[in-house]
């Protein structure tokens, strides 16, 4: 004996499927690794001060603990980072010419928390005083 299906209680399954499917979603899904998380590219959108817009600029971390960007003048940079427990380490090296005799190098490592708000969504909390101190990106393509 064969029951007869219900087209409402069918529709009904059908439509909780796809909307659990689209729920999941890859900016919902939670970060498991943040070494390989962090990898790809990131613009900031918002600070302590609120949302921001900084038209092409971006940082773009890669697998081999090489941070690359662009700055809001257009100079491409690029910095060693490293994470440690929940802190990510940014090292800095500027070069200093100010003439023959005056020349010098500083090195800068800037540590932040780091959590991962979901996939595409990243937040960066600096760990020195500072006036700004929250930053939140998002990934880009």
């Amino acid at each position: 004996m064969h029951k007869k299906l219900n087209p409402m209680k069918t529709m009904t399954f059908l439509f909780g499927v796809v909307l659990f499917i689209y729920g999941c979603s890859k900016e919902e899904l939670k970060v498991t690794d943040p070494r390989q998380a962090i990898l790809g590219k990131w613009k900031l959108i918002e600070n302590d001060f609120g949302p921001i817009s900084y038209p092409n600029s971006y940082d773009e971390y890669l697998p081999d603990s090489i941070l690359t960007g662009r700055n809001t003048n257009g100079d491409i940079y690029v910095s060693k980072y490293w994470m440690n427990d929940s802190i990510l380490f940014v090292m800095d090296t500027y070069y200093i010419d100010e003439g023959p005799g005056f020349e010098d190098t500083i090195t800068v490592i800037l540590p932040y928390r780091y959590e991962f708000l979901s996939y595409n969504r990243l937040q960066l909390d600096f760990q020195n005083p500072a006036i700004v101190t929250k930053f939140i990106y998002k990934r880009i393509k």
